[in-house]
């Protein structure tokens, strides 16, 4: 697995982030974009907020039953199982947490 990413800091039309390793047969490749929009999210004052979305979410997660209806469809991977959409939750709440070094 590798991941990189490029912080510019002044408006760009477009940004290049290399990747060391070749691809090979496979591979899963994701993109993510993001970008500095301040009239999205909450701001950093209400973390206690922003925590309780996530952590409930997880908990309804992790309490689902087989087979149970979730969500209509994640926006990237459309329709998903519980099974599906547990496995997702580890991975992404993992992702952050190393992203923070946790």
């Amino acid at each position: 697995m590798q991941g990189n990413y490029a912080v510019p800091q002044s408006p760009e039309t477009t940004v290049a982030v290399p990747f060391d390793g070749a691809q090979t047969a496979g591979d899963l490749n994701v993109v993510v974009v993001g970008w500095n929009d301040s009239t999205l999210g909450t701001k950093p004052t209400a973390f206690a907020d922003d925590l309780a979305r996530p952590v409930d979410g997880l908990q309804r997660l992790a309490a689902a039953a087989p087979g149970a209806r979730l969500e209509p469809a994640h926006g990237f991977f459309g329709a998903m199982s519980t099974r599906d959409w547990q496995r997702w939750a580890w991975k992404h709440t993992e992702h952050h947490l190393r992203q923070f070094g946790l």
